[in-house]
């Protein structure tokens, strides 16, 4: 996202943000990660002055601490929404990948090779398999398990 504040605009993504920052948030913020993202949603000052110096910083500029002032607070968060606000527009005019995001549905019939064996033992509404008067879940009338054949030598 595009972060346009004190006359300059600046490429932001919160998911970058290092771990290096976020230890440093949290020794002299006493944020957690967790506070530090929920305190952005809530427009925590703490947090927001934070998320300020994540921003800004040059590497050099030490993270403020949650006693130091804010006075440009109103103008960050204004900033801020703004750059949600156009990111989240931005995202909705993008058109979608026409690439699947999950893997396709395998039919019946590619995974076990045949489909007019499957569908036999089906019912046809809902496509699982039924069964008729007789048969039990085991296969067998009687309720015992179908035996296995044995190897002939």
């Amino acid at each position: 996202m595009k972060i346009t504040y004190d006359g300059q605009v600046r490429e932001f993504d919160l998911m970058k943000v290092t771990t290096e920052e976020l230890r440093q948030v949290k020794e002299k913020m006493h944020l957690t990660v967790r506070q530090f993202l929920v305190g952005i949603t809530e427009a925590d000052v703490d947090a927001m002055l934070a998320l300020k110096w994540v921003i800004t910083h040059d590497g050099k500029t030490p993270c403020p601490t949650s006693l130091d002032p804010f006075p440009d607070y109103w103008q960050f968060a204004e900033a801020w929404n703004t750059a949600q606000d156009e990111a989240e527009k931005e995202e909705e005019e993008t058109p979608p990948d026409p690439s699947p995001a999950t893997l396709p549905v395998m039919s019946t019939q590619t995974l076990t090779g045949s489909w007019e064996e499957t569908s036999r033992n089906s019912s046809p509404s809902t496509g699982s398999p039924s069964l008729s008067g007789s048969e039990s879940v085991t296969g067998r009338s009687d309720g015992f398990p179908t035996p296995l054949s044995s190897p002939t030598a």
